[in-house]
């Protein structure tokens, strides 16, 4: 006949193992999404641990993150030159998306002559983008959709306003037969922070399989040193 079970102590045997797994879970979404600074206060919470390796892999990968986030996009690359001089070459597709992310940053800025950079820099830098990756094209082909739009409204507002110097009036404003967006650079912003969001999240992403290609190389390497020692 089988002992009878405590179910009380046989339920506190089982909770730290249960609560070690849900920290595992909750430190791996922290890691996974690039969040340093909540996995390292997760880690002083609960049971959950990094290496130091670890640590100082999602330190560096979430400020890249937060480079991309905040518009800072010529630091996001000296970042990545420090970390891998090659990793650009090696992901076109981040590359790409990053250059069409100066672009938009160049082009939303308040400095009156940035329509005019933002044009310099599409003649030098799509040019070779084009032609380097072709796949990029239709990325090109928008952003130069919004330097277009972009100049138009900018034209719009200067004829608007010269017009009202020779009247002493408030201007004809917006003509409202225009297919012509009146706001926007209010447009420019939200494309622009829509862009961040998903060059981030895909700058991620290559970052983590580059963590991962290099860790399982590493380990790798060290068992068969450990095999060549033995043997």
């Amino acid at each position: 006949m089988p002992s009878s079970v405590d179910v009380t102590k046989w339920e506190e045997s089982l909770t730290p193992s249960g609560d070690a797994l849900l920290d595992d879970v909750v430190l791996e979404y922290f890691r996974t999404e690039g969040m340093y600074e909540e996995a390292v206060q997760f880690c002083q919470e609960s049971h959950a641990e990094m290496t130091d390796e670890d640590v100082e892999e999602l330190r560096t990968r979430s400020a890249c993150l937060r480079a991309v986030e905040t518009g800072d996009t010529d630091g996001v690359l000296k970042m990545l030159n420090t970390i891998d001089p090659s990793f650009l070459a090696s992901n076109s597709a981040v590359s790409s998306s990053l250059t069409i992310l100066r672009f938009v940053e160049i082009l939303r800025a308040p400095d009156p002559s940035s329509l005019m950079q933002a044009l310099s820099f599409a003649r030098s830098e799509f040019t070779l983008l084009s032609s380097r990756l072709p796949a990029s094209l239709p990325l090109v082909e928008e952003a130069m959709t919004l330097l277009l739009l972009h100049s138009n409204s900018n034209s719009k507002s200067k004829s608007n306003s010269s017009d009202a110097t020779k009247l002493g009036g408030p201007g004809p404003g917006p003509d409202p037969d225009c297919d012509m967006d009146p706001d926007l650079d209010l447009d420019l912003d939200s494309i622009g922070e829509s862009m961040r969001r998903r060059v981030a999240h895909a700058l991620n992403r290559a970052l983590l399989l580059r963590s991962t290609s290099t860790s399982t190389s590493t380990s790798g390497s060290r068992s068969r040193s450990r095999s060549s020692s033995g043997g």
